[in-house]
């Protein structure tokens, strides 16, 4: 099977922008050399990682691009090509495939992680949880001006390749607990678990209440919220990529103790229920998520009020997602929509749905030509749109407005 070069490019796109920087230059040389010999196989997704990534490339575990015939060489003129021939270093090329996707950062060109703000008084601490099901390191913000009850815990979950420090920086999270009187909880992903420290959102082992991740998520929430007397009904979750997923999975199966959710560029509970599935998904093809064992359909994310952000150009995880996220309205009359243009001029379409008897509060906000990235995010931190309106904050909103409900007991 020989590739279609620029269906070769768009794929070593996806897995520059995921940090697969390895995986993407075999891609790039597996193109490059069927380009000089047509005849040749391609043999690059017989050689990638079986490793999930929000952002690698179906081909890297779902087998060949079904994609088959002689590779197309570009135009000339593009600047990487002259007669149809490659006239650039690799490091060109890759760099010229970074620079192709607005709102993207490339794990790879990512400045280094520093601290986020701590305001005066306030606690950053790591610490450790760890209960039957597994371990986890988490970081742990708690106000300077903390006052007993906390108005409220917010669970944020990173996406693949950030850490916590990485993420409270990109979405600016602590200083809206400082205006809230929230604690914030950074859980991390273990290496161990997923080499480029996804939370696993496409294992059904990882879909179910009582079991896996969600199990570990939800038992360091209680545990928190008991330490600092969080109220009834306080707990939330909010995630961006394969930590947006996870959110939808905790919504989902954890309603007695998430009483709303934020999705950012995520994907839907139970959308997908293995590594090909998951692929498919990401693409936007529901094909093979149809048979998810999850524990309830794989669009449903639930009553559970949910917020959700995506780009519209999101060449990661198809904003088709973030529509079975928000999922159908069982009452059409109470939706309503809204058009707006950020501080940062970047025009967003906002679609809300008013809690009712028959129906759970949510909110669709689809930026307009943002990538993958948390929209109004700081650019201290990796996969943020600085320019877009304030996911942290409008999710802050949403969940200090959801309808209370108690902790289980």
């Amino acid at each position: 099977m020989t590739f279609k070069f620029p269906t070769a490019m768009r794929q070593a796109l996806t897995e520059t922008c995921a940090g697969d920087v390895a995986t993407a230059t075999t891609t790039i040389q597996a193109a490059l050399a069927a380009l000089s010999d047509p005849a040749k196989p391609g043999t690059r997704a017989d050689k990638t990682p079986q490793t999930l990534l929000i952002g690698s490339n179906a081909a890297s575990a779902a087998g060949p691009s079904a994609e088959s015939g002689a590779a197309a060489k570009p135009k000339s003129g593009n600047g990487l090509w002259r007669n149809g021939a490659p006239r650039q270093s690799l490091k060109t090329v890759m760099d010229a495939l970074q620079r192709g996707r607005p709102g993207f950062t490339a794990p790879a060109a990512r400045k280094p992680t520093i601290l986020p703000r701590i305001a005066d008084g306030a606690r950053y601490e790591q610490r450790n949880f760890s209960c039957a099901e597994g371990a986890r390191d988490y970081r742990i913000y708690v106000p300077g001006g903390l006052s007993q009850p906390a108005e409220g815990l917010l669970l944020m979950l990173h996406g693949c390749t950030q850490t916590a420090d990485d993420f409270a920086c990109g979405t600016g999270m602590n200083e809206l607990a400082e205006l809230h009187n929230l604690i914030i909880l950074y859980p991390e992903q273990s290496r161990a678990e997923n080499p480029s420290v996804c939370w696993n959102w496409f294992r059904p082992q990882d879909q179910r209440r009582g079991a896996g991740e969600p199990s570990i998520l939800a038992a360091l929430t209680q545990q928190i919220a008991e330490e600092f007397k969080v109220k009834r009904g306080r707990a939330f979750t909010a995630g961006l990529s394969a930590g947006g997923a996870m959110a939808a999975t905790l919504g989902a199966v954890y309603p007695d103790i998430y009483c709303a959710i934020g999705v950012h560029s995520g994907l839907a509970h139970g959308a997908a229920h293995d590594v090909p599935s998951a692929f498919a998904a990401m693409r936007g093809d529901i094909t093979y998520a149809t048979g998810s064992p999850a524990d309830q359909s794989w669009n449903d994310t639930g009553r559970t009020p949910r917020i959700v952000f995506h780009g519209s150009g999101d060449g990661t995880v198809h904003p088709s997602n973030a529509d079975r996220v928000f999922g159908a309205s069982d009452d059409a009359a109470a939706a309503s929509a809204e058009s707006g243009v950020s501080a940062g001029g970047r025009r967003y379409h906002r679609t809300i749905v008013a809690s009712s008897n028959q129906d759970s509060a949510r909110e669709l906000w689809m930026i307009e030509e943002s990538g993958h990235a948390w929209s109004g995010g700081s650019a201290t931190g990796s996969f943020t749109d600085p320019v877009g309106p304030d996911a942290s904050a409008e999710m802050v909103r949403f969940f200090l407005q959801a309808k209370s409900q108690e902790f289980s007991k």
